[in-house]
């Protein structure tokens, strides 16, 4: 019984030390930053939506698969990046879309690039449109077109 006790005695440091102590790992985390799949990194800020809350708000992300402008409509398709494929459209008389790049309020120069990327399919342009949903209705309240790989001149 004395050599079991002491042969626990003798390993007990050595397993202690075989996996790394969780306060470490904490410290390291914390010296580099958030780690690369960690739900910080997934994140997006819901925009200020006037006359929509934010359990009303939702967004769809992805690569435009179309998008069509008049003065009285819009119509985007979207390929979001959860697989799914949205089609949303609506009349811009009742219920006006805002256009941004990045975030920001968007040039009409910024805009005319855009269109002229959508009109070449094989240019990839990714948005996130911002939806508030009123019981079964969407309305289309934000478009937030997303840099490419080829940058849009400011």
């Amino acid at each position: 019984m004395v050599g079991l006790i002491i042969a626990l005695i003798c390993l007990l440091p050595f397993t202690a030390c075989s996996k790394p102590a969780p306060r470490a790992r904490i410290e390291q985390q914390a010296k580099t930053g958030a780690s690369p799949n960690s739900p910080q990194n997934d994140r997006t800020a819901i925009p200020e939506i006037k006359g929509c809350t934010r359990d009303q708000t939702s967004f769809y992300r992805g690569k435009v698969a179309r998008f069509r402008r008049t003065s009285k409509a819009i119509a985007i398709t979207i390929r979001t990046d959860w697989d799914t494929t949205e089609e949303l459209a609506q009349s811009t008389k009742t219920n006006p879309v805002e256009y941004r790049l990045q975030n920001h309020p968007i040039s009409a120069s910024e805009f005319k690039q855009i269109e002229s990327r959508l009109k070449d399919h094989s240019a990839a342009v990714r948005a996130t449109v911002w939806v508030c949903q009123v019981n079964t209705s969407q309305t289309v309240k934000i478009i937030d077109w997303e840099p490419t790989h080829s940058k849009l001149s400011r």
